[in-house]
């Protein structure tokens, strides 16, 4: 077998294991939450993607008795095999405070890729984090607040097994860790301030060398994400209103910030015709975010101050 076939086996077969992945975490959280089919990604021609090179799907769930808001599943591949995705996010319901849940692996360039984060509901101030991971002592109100935010957090789903299980995914040989730019959260001018990054502590952002073991521990960080997900949502219990009300606030702004993200990524990639409409679907309803550009969520556009009046 010549270098050029032995390239394309390992493509397809990194491919091939991680669509398995991908299918099934979202198998497990369909049959653990009972998530309920919602025709969305029609809105916006995307429940079939054919166009530009790419083809693949978004699909969208709800779950409203298991505190789960909104789901949604994406897979996107270049039928020459260069280019993979497959994404699942999970957005909770403000009842609960269980993180959301992002996964997203593929490949793209000749490597794999490979992000995972989860993501917390209100702002604890992760971004003060020393390069060692340690925080300064607090020095005020806010940071006060943020500490007893990371400490609640730590005990309840960011606790040393969770930390260990992130080290062990980060050590796959040949991987490299890659800076992506945070999805920040600028927050409503009406209730000052920013509300932060909304990343987590466990954020993974990997680029792994196109093997068949990096591929089978790509896939196995999915599966094992979306286990360790589901095991917070059995255990949830109630959030208080004062921290409903919070977290309704910063989720509505977080999805909005991620869409922004992943609009701009997916423009890049894609051009902005099919860009935009994937990130669109992929972001599902937007509820109260940017009242005055709502519809059927094309109008959000990419102003500093959209969606924050």
């Amino acid at each position: 077998m010549g270098a050029v076939e032995a390239h394309a086996s390992e493509l397809s077969a990194a491919t091939a294991e991680l669509a398995r992945a991908h299918a099934s975490a979202l198998r497990a959280l369909e049959e653990s939450l009972g998530m309920t089919p919602v025709d969305f990604a029609a809105a916006y021609g995307c429940e079939r993607i054919e166009a530009a090179g790419v083809r693949g799907s978004v699909r969208s769930f709800e779950a409203p008795l298991a505190k789960l808001a909104w789901c949604s599943s994406l897979s996107l591949q270049a039928p020459d095999g260069c280019f993979a995705t497959f994404g699942l996010q999970a957005w909770n319901a403000p009842t609960t405070d269980v993180p959301h849940l992002h996964v997203q692996a593929g490949v793209s360039d000749g490597g794999i890729d490979l992000s995972i984060d989860f993501r917390p509901r209100l702002n604890a101030g992760y971004e003060r984090a020393g390069a060692d991971g340690a925080f300064a002592d607090p020095q005020s109100r806010e940071e006060f607040s943020q500490a007893g935010l990371r400490e609640a957090y730590a005990t309840a789903f960011f606790d040393e097994g969770a930390a260990l299980w992130r080290a062990a995914v980060c050590a796959t040989e040949g991987a490299e860790l890659v800076r992506v730019d945070g999805a920040d959260v600028q927050g409503r001018r009406q209730f000052g301030g920013t509300a932060g990054v909304s990343y987590g502590p466990l954020r993974i952002e990997l680029r792994l060398p196109l093997t068949r073991a990096a591929a089978a521990a790509a896939a196995a960080a999915v599966e094992s994400s979306a286990q360790r997900w589901l095991g917070w949502m059995r255990a949830a219990g109630e959030a208080s209103w004062m921290a409903n009300r919070m977290m309704y606030d910063r989720d509505n702004q977080v999805r909005h910030a991620v869409y922004r993200a992943d609009a701009g990524r997916l423009q890049a990639r894609w051009g902005a015709a099919l860009g935009l409409r994937v990130a669109a679907a992929y972001a599902g309803r937007h509820d109260m975010v940017g009242h005055n550009t709502l519809g059927l969520g094309m109008g959000h556009g990419f102003d500093d101050s959209d969606g924050r009046d």
